[in-house]
């Protein structure tokens, strides 16, 4: 199915969800911090990252921020034990998808990711239609001319219709 990388420095958690998100098909990548994580990234591309907020180091946020340029960039859900108004508008700024509170409830966590896999879908959707928009604009006009059968050049008097 997806392929989702998790970041979470509590280890219980990360298997906990990486368990929940493994027994619906989903293929789990782990990392304890954003170093970790960011690495990774730069080797594979996700379908999904879901991070938590709160990390050693650099955090999710910070981690998030950091692929603004990201090509595909995956769909991003935020975890935090100690939610405020603040870490959720920064989170929403940075371009996170869902903002869950933990413990996370199975339940949640897999309507979330689906939520997250739906609206990849369509984003994908949408850009192979631009690309299919644009492909032919850059073709050269010969290709685009029809090769027979086509109507009458531009300039030339058709047959006579007798009548």
């Amino acid at each position: 199915m997806a392929r989702i990388l998790l970041v979470d420095d509590e280890r219980s958690i990360r298997l906990t969800l990486r368990v929940f998100l493994e027994n619906v098909g989903h293929s789990v990548a782990l990392a304890e911090d954003a170093e970790q994580a960011a690495g990774m990234l730069e080797k594979e591309d996700f379908d999904v990252l879901i991070t938590d907020i709160l990390l050693p180091g650099l955090s999710g946020v910070q981690l998030v921020q950091s692929l603004q340029e990201k090509e595909p960039r995956p769909q991003i859900i935020m975890l935090t034990g100690q939610p405020t108004v603040e870490s959720a508008s920064d989170s929403a700024r940075a371009g996170a998808m869902h903002y869950i509170t933990k413990p996370v409830s199975r339940s949640a966590l897999l309507r979330v990711v689906n939520q997250a896999l739906r609206l990849a879908s369509i984003q994908g959707e949408r850009h192979r239609r631009e690309e299919e928009v644009e492909e032919p604009a850059n073709r050269s006009p010969q290709a685009a001319a029809p090769q027979s059968g086509g109507s009458p050049a531009v300039g030339t008097d058709p047959e006579p219709v007798s009548g």
